[in-house]
């Protein structure tokens, strides 16, 4: 018996957990930074909104994660890697304003927080689909009948 993967039925994924905690605040630290910068038009507001859906989506993934949800892992993964990819907005367009300062920073924070995200998903992917194979090879001892059956 694998008592590594044992213990995963009663304990949470803390490892993936925390991992996901490290890219939301790196993620805080990217919207702070960029949202002072951004011309105030309509993309702040767009921002904004996908922002709050951003933030929603990554906390309810590594909750899922915590809890060793294959699914939840997945998601976490997709989510990073849309993280990493938002290098390409709002950065490059502090880049084309000429602040470049403020750009490498906005950039770094988004790339930094969208592969902790991942990490976090590949953690989380990994220990969840080791609990899901020993949960199929060891199941839950059938329970025994108590003395309030009897009465």
């Amino acid at each position: 018996m694998n008592t590594r993967v044992d213990r995963m039925r009663y304990q949470q994924n803390q490892k993936s957990y925390n991992i996901g905690l490290l890219s939301f605040l790196f993620y805080c630290i990217y919207i702070a930074n960029t949202l002072d910068y951004i011309p105030k038009t309509m993309s702040l507001g767009i921002e904004i909104l996908i922002s709050l859906a951003i933030f929603m989506g990554l906390f309810l993934g590594i909750e899922g994660a915590r809890n060793y949800s294959v699914k939840a892992s997945r998601n976490i993964i997709l989510l990073g890697a849309l993280i990493i990819l938002k290098v390409f907005w709002h950065p490059l367009v502090l880049w084309n304003m000429e602040m470049p300062n403020q750009a490498l920073w906005s950039g770094g924070t988004v790339i930094i927080s969208g592969v902790f995200l991942v990490l976090s998903g590949i953690v989380g992917l990994r220990r969840g689909l080791a609990l899901e194979e020993y949960n199929r090879t060891h199941p839950f001892p059938a329970e025994t009948g108590t003395s309030r059956e009897k009465e």
